[in-house]
C-alpha cells in the first residue's frame, strides 16, 4: 500500500465510526441576511459619528462594532454552528486580551501623575495646587 495515499486517505476517513464533521453548509438568504445586516450596522455607526451624541457616541459605535462583530463571528466563522468548546475558546481569548489592554492602558490614566521637574509621582491635581502655591509665595 502506498504510504502517501493511506496518510490522505485515513485524514479524511472517518474509519467507519460514523462521524459527520463537515462544515455546516448555509442558505444564501441567510448569508445575504447577515450581509443586509453588516451594511445597515455600518450606516448607523457613520450616522453614529454624525448625530452629535457627544460622550455617547464613542460607547454607542462600539455597541454597533459588537453586534457587527457577533455576526462575522456567528455566522462568517461558523461558530453559531460549531461545538460550544470552541465558543468558549474563542471568548476565553477575546476576554484575555480585553483584560490585557484594559491593564494596559491604566498606564494612560496615570501619566499625568507624574512630576516631571521633581521626578516624583503624586496626583495632578496636588501637583497643581503645590505649583499654585509656589507661585503665590514667590
Amino acid at each position: 500500500m502506498n504510504t502517501e495515499n493511506h496518510i490522505h486517505r485515513s485524514a479524511h476517513d472517518d474509519g467507519g465510526h460514523g462521524h459527520d464533521d463537515g462544515h455546516h453548509v448555509l442558505p444564501l438568504k441567510v448569508y445575504f441576511g447577515v450581509y443586509g445586516a453588516l451594511l445597515f450596522l455600518t450606516v448607523a455607526t457613520v450616522a453614529v459619528s454624525f448625530a452629535g451624541l457627544g460622550k455617547l457616541a464613542i460607547p454607542v459605535a462600539m455597541a454597533v462594532a459588537v453586534v457587527k462583530a457577533g455576526f462575522v463571528v456567528g455566522y462568517f466563522m461558523h461558530l453559531k454552528y460549531d461545538s460550544r468548546a470552541y465558543s468558549l475558546v474563542f471568548f476565553s481569548s477575546i476576554l484575555f486580551v480585553g483584560i490585557f489592554f484594559g491593564i494596559t492602558m491604566t498606564d494612560l490614566t496615570t501619566r499625568d501623575q507624574t512630576n516631571r521637574e521633581a521626578g516624583n509621582f503624586g496626583f495632578a491635581n496636588e501637583q497643581t495646587n503645590l505649583r499654585e502655591r509656589e507661585r503665590a509665595t514667590s
